[in-house]
């Protein structure tokens, strides 16, 4: 499992790396929250990218607004954060 997802981050566009780190700390994410996200970290992308992402294999979709990284991305992701961002991470998700 460590070997696949060391390959789809070696292979993976670097904006969309960082968007997945704060993704991965997230319950749920919808359009809004993706938005603010993207604001919030400088994450060079724009927000019609919205779509592209939720049609990957490695998201969920909750309900008609929501959706979710698959449970192994989120580990393998969070474990592979700094704790600096994630520390930030839990800075923004307080404003929720």
């Amino acid at each position: 499992l460590k070997d696949i997802f060391n390959r789809f981050m070696s292979y993976a566009d670097n904006n969309e790396l960082q968007l997945l780190k704060v993704l991965a700390f997230s319950k749920k994410f919808n359009l809004e929250l993706f938005e603010e996200i993207i604001k919030e970290f400088n994450i060079p992308v724009s927000i019609l990218m919205f779509d592209d992402l939720i049609s990957n294999s490695y998201i969920t979709q909750i309900d008609d607004e929501y959706f979710s990284l698959h449970n192994l991305m989120k580990t393998s992701i969070k474990d592979s954060v700094q704790d600096i961002l994630k520390r930030k991470i839990k800075k923004l998700k307080g404003k929720e």
